[in-house]
């Protein structure tokens, strides 16, 4: 039988105890990063030109990659890692768009092809 501790002894071995715990779930809980702008230039990249030049819905493009934790990335991720590569966003204010957004990409020649 071991001898009780005294509080001081207590407070150390489970101050250890947190602090290693600690370190466990911090390794666990490393964010896992995605580079969108990658995947989407990738994307982009094997595009035929005529394709790639037009109007692209922020819904299509988040078709393109997967997210994170579901099974869509957030839009806002997505729309950064756009204006990452030079996209513009537009809005159609006619009846027939619906006001909806949509997105062009900046030039011909911004995807060079290797």
């Amino acid at each position: 039988m071991q001898p009780p501790q005294t509080y001081a002894e207590y407070i150390r071995t489970h101050a250890r105890k947190v602090q290693q715990s600690e370190l466990t779930n911090e390794s666990n809980k490393k964010r896992r990063e995605i580079d969108y702008a990658y995947l989407l230039l990738q994307h982009f990249r094997s595009l035929p030109q005529a394709t790639l030049q037009r109007r692209w819905t922020l819904e299509e493009i988040c078709r393109l990659v997967p997210g994170i934790y579901q099974e869509k990335p957030a839009l806002r991720i997505v729309a950064a890692a756009l204006r990452q590569l030079g996209f513009t966003e537009h809005r159609d204010w006619t009846s027939q768009g619906r006001n909806r957004r949509y997105w062009l990409p900046p030039t011909d020649s911004f995807i060079e092809r290797k």
